[in-house]
């Protein structure tokens, strides 16, 4: 059984995960939304407590996500 769980912002926050078929979900939800919004660049910025999601649209680099480091590692 995968589980996670969001917090309810736009656009979502992952806190809990477990499974591979959930890593192939995100990974195409994250590619998904950079492609409706016509990102030039996907960015992961690892920091000490959890790694950014960063999109560029238009020049302008903007938050998309955060994950903990055990999601990205996975991811």
């Amino acid at each position: 059984m995968v589980k996670y769980y969001r917090v309810k912002k736009s656009p979502p926050t992952f806190i809990y995960v477990g499974g591979d078929f959930f890593m192939k979900i995100l990974f195409q939800e994250i590619v998904n939304y950079a492609i409706k919004h016509t990102a030039s660049d996907i960015h992961f910025i690892p920091t000490e407590h959890h790694t950014l999601i960063k999109l560029r649209i238009n020049d302008q680099l903007i938050n998309y996500d955060t994950l903990a480091h055990a999601i990205y590692k996975k991811l």
